[in-house]
């Protein structure tokens, strides 16, 4: 199979993984019983529903028919929003109490891997990388990467340190319920290594970098966004102490959008096949 049929392979995953999660995130917001974690939890669910039914949507819609117009721009958005459902769909799968959507969850996380792998293999990662002109600060993407993948980590670390110095687990796993702290366990294997690996890729112009650093800022982007959301979510539920995280994920998203500012205005053509 050539390219542009493994290209073309990956935008129908790609429409697929739409329509599902369109589905999924309305049930979800209009179907209040489908939940049966704690209200903590529950409200998190309905303000991640939200962001990724009124933000995510609409700009896999918007990428899917760009890359299918063959813009560059559109091929990796359209990844970005298969890596962000992947990494948002994971934690419905693996850190909601068992509902109704269980094998839903399943299939957008197996159908987003499949749409990133064909994706991945169908493009032409000299090309993409040529349509970026000479002047995109590449140290400014990936060392912006770089910091917030050091970041994560660095909170993460601290974490596990006290547990190891007091025994006491972080106080956000009594408040879900989780038996383990989920958040980290994802963002150490689905997010940081890519962060890192896309920001070095990036800094040195390897075409790989091009692709995988603009796939991690449009996840960044979104992901950011759905999570202030879900935050006021927390708080509209009578959970004042999540007010303190929305100026954490506005000034995260504001960096992927200057950054992602950067990507657009140094686009200069379309990737071949």
């Amino acid at each position: 199979m050539d390219k542009q049929a493994q290209n073309q392979w990956s935008r129908s995953i790609s429409a697929a993984v739409l329509v599902l999660m369109v589905l999924v995130s309305g049930v979800s917001l209009f179907y209040p019983g489908l939940y049966r974690d704690n209200s903590f939890v529950k409200a998190v669910w309905r303000g991640n529903d939200a962001g990724t039914l009124l933000v995510a949507a609409p700009m896999f819609a918007m990428g899917l028919v760009l890359s299918q117009r063959g813009s560059a721009l559109g091929d990796l958005i359209r990844l970005g929003l298969l890596d962000y459902v992947l990494y948002n769909f994971a934690f419905y799968l693996f850190a909601s109490a068992f509902n109704a959507l269980f094998i839903p969850y399943v299939l957008l996380i197996v159908l987003s891997m499949l749409g990133l792998l064909t994706g991945l293999v169908g493009l032409n990662t000299q090309s993409v990388k040529g349509c970026f002109r000479d002047k995109l600060p590449v140290r400014w993407v990936g060392g912006y990467l770089i910091f917030v993948a050091l970041g994560l980590t660095t909170i993460y670390l601290i974490q596990v340190g006290q547990f190891f110095a007091t025994g006491h687990p972080p106080e956000i796993i009594a408040r879900t319920g989780h038996v383990t702290h989920v958040v980290p366990a994802l963002d150490l294997t689905l997010l940081v290594p890519w962060l890192v690996l896309g920001g070095i890729w990036i800094w040195h112009r390897k075409p790989w970098g091009y692709v995988l650093s603009i796939i991690m800022v449009v996840k960044g982007l979104l992901y950011t966004l759905v999570l202030a959301g879900a935050s006021y979510s927390a708080v509209q539920a009578g959970y004042p102490d999540s007010a303190a995280e929305i100026p954490l994920w506005g000034s995260l998203f504001l960096g992927f959008a200057v950054v992602f500012g950067f990507a657009i205005s140094n686009l200069q053509g379309k990737p071949s096949a």
